[in-house]
């Protein structure tokens, strides 16, 4: 990616190390939002389908932004992404509550 990219490898790894810190960004303060959000909707699986909405919407961003070598789009892309990042996961734990009861729960977890 750095020899399509055309940029030193100090920059490059600059801006490759800032997509993955835009996808983390809005997690920070969103999964403390994204738990009450899928309680409050109470259908896990629905939630779920709007967070992977979200991340393809942000992955065809970023996909936008490889194809011409164009970094704000890639950015803005992971940024989308991490939208729904780790909301997913909150909701993929919520359901698999649903349907798995007592020491089932460890073994639906693969723990």
């Amino acid at each position: 990616m750095r020899d399509y990219s055309g940029l030193e490898q100090d920059e490059f790894e600059l801006y490759f190390n800032r997509l993955y810190s835009v996808y983390s960004l809005p997690n920070i303060l969103l999964t403390l939002v994204g738990g009450p959000l899928v309680d409050w909707f109470g259908a896990p699986s629905l939630c779920m389908f709007y967070f992977s909405i979200i991340m393809l919407i942000g992955q065809l961003v970023f996909s936008i932004g490889v194809s011409f070598n164009d970094w704000g789009v890639m950015l803005t892309g992971r940024f989308i992404y991490g939208l729904a990042g780790d909301n997913i996961a909150i909701a993929k734990t919520a359901l698999i509550t649903l349907y798995f009861a007592g020491g089932e729960i460890s073994f639906a977890f693969g723990w």
